[in-house]
């Protein structure tokens, strides 16, 4: 896992230069981005409760997950059991039922099927890891939408499928994939520990998600024991961090005891902890109503879109391995051209085709004097841009 020092974060600041320019994304979705600052805090319970809450409020909601080593969205709506084949053609599709109050129906459904209504229910495809490089389900949604772009194969998606919200379930890691989760969020949802090593990460997700030009981000302040006083921690945050505190969820003996075994607002629907998630969920949801008249605005981005000074660099939209490369120099800063032939799995070749096609693009640049590839913070020319 690879994490900056604060002082390290300063290398984004050429994060952001131009590529193709913003699109415009026709689904009225919402895309919202739960970020957790480290692994185990509940970010996925978060996730899964915000999107049954919102279901019960009538809307069609997309969960993705980018975490290409487990299934934990799976394992809370209790699919672990079912052994269906990962079937590239077919999704989860989860509904309340009437009569039992703690599990969702649910069902294997064609993306070929059309749909019968526009019923509540939450899509969740049976892949893990969507935005993992070569990751057959991103492979398949590309083809199946014929859009080489993943921002505009998962407009058609959210359009084809009728969802309202489509909620990403963001590793903490700082990999490209997790970065194309942040990079196409109208809304960012940081949540982290009130701990140093927390409050330190946190920093640099906000200073990445600046670099991204990101919407709105909000904080959730988790684990949070029940003697803190919260309104203390609210101010503490908001004044650190100069972004907004939605929500208090505090470490319980119920979610313990539950131990990942279902979705905590349906087991407990009168818990303060279920109450804390309904003040978020009503917040992301009174926000969006809110901005939905600025129409005027709207880019490529839901209905939180917005003028950006400078466009998006979407890694995403490279080949595989010019984007490992120009990753590996947005982390790590500058680096030796011998350092980058040792750790690339492709021929040495290869790798120095890749660095002199991204040379001439404008996007990275090489020190003849100490043979270490930087990243260009001067924006490429026009034409190179469209050329790549």
């Amino acid at each position: 896992m690879v994490w900056f020092s604060h002082s390290q974060s300063s290398l984004w600041q050429g994060f952001l230069q131009c590529l193709p320019p913003a699109w415009p994304l026709k689904s009225m979705s919402r895309i919202v981005v739960l970020q957790a600052c480290r692994h185990g805090i509940g970010c996925s319970h978060l996730v899964a409760n915000i999107a049954v809450m919102l279901v019960q409020r009538g809307y069609r909601v997309g969960l993705l997950d980018t975490d290409s080593r487990s299934g934990g969205l799976r394992t809370l709506f209790g699919l672990d059991e079912f052994l269906v084949e990962e079937d590239l053609d077919t999704y989860w599709w989860l509904s309340l039922q009437a009569n039992a109050t703690k599990v969702l129906a649910s069902e294997v459904q064609r993306y070929d099927t059309p749909l019968e209504s526009s019923s509540a229910g939450i899509y969740l495809p049976l892949m893990v890891g969507q935005f993992a490089s070569g990751a057959d389900y991103l492979t398949s949604l590309q083809k199946r939408y014929e859009h080489t772009d993943v921002r505009q194969a998962l407009g058609k998606l959210c359009q084809h499928r009728k969802l309202d919200y489509l909620l990403i379930d963001n590793q903490p890691d700082l990999t490209d994939d997790n970065l194309m989760g942040l990079s196409i969020a109208d809304v960012a949802m940081v949540m982290m520990q009130l701990d140093t090593y927390d409050f330190q990460r946190t920093a640099v997700i906000l200073d990445v998600l600046e670099r991204l030009s990101t919407a709105k981000v909000c904080m959730i302040p988790t684990l949070v024991l029940p003697e803190v006083d919260a309104s203390g921690i609210k101010r503490k945050i908001e004044l650190t961090y100069q972004h907004p505190v939605i929500g208090i969820l505090h470490l319980t003996e119920a979610m313990i005891r539950l131990a990942s075994s279902g979705v905590f607002c349906l087991h407990y629907p009168a818990h303060e902890l279920t109450m804390a998630i309904t003040g978020i969920t009503q917040q992301l949801e009174d926000l969006f109503q809110t901005t939905t008249t600025n129409t005027d605005k709207t880019n490529r981005k839901g209905n939180l879109g917005r003028s950006r000074k400078r466009p998006l660099l979407n890694l995403l939209d490279f080949p595989n391995l010019e984007r490992r490369l120009l990753t590996r120099v947005l982390r790590q800063g500058p680096v030796e051209v011998a350092i980058l032939l040792e750790q690339s799995d492709y021929s040495s070749e290869e790798v120095m085709q890749a660095i002199e096609q991204l040379t001439q693009q404008g996007w990275l640049t090489v020190d003849p004097d100490t043979n270490r590839v930087r990243y260009c913070t001067i924006e490429p020319a026009r034409s190179d841009r469209d050329a790549g």
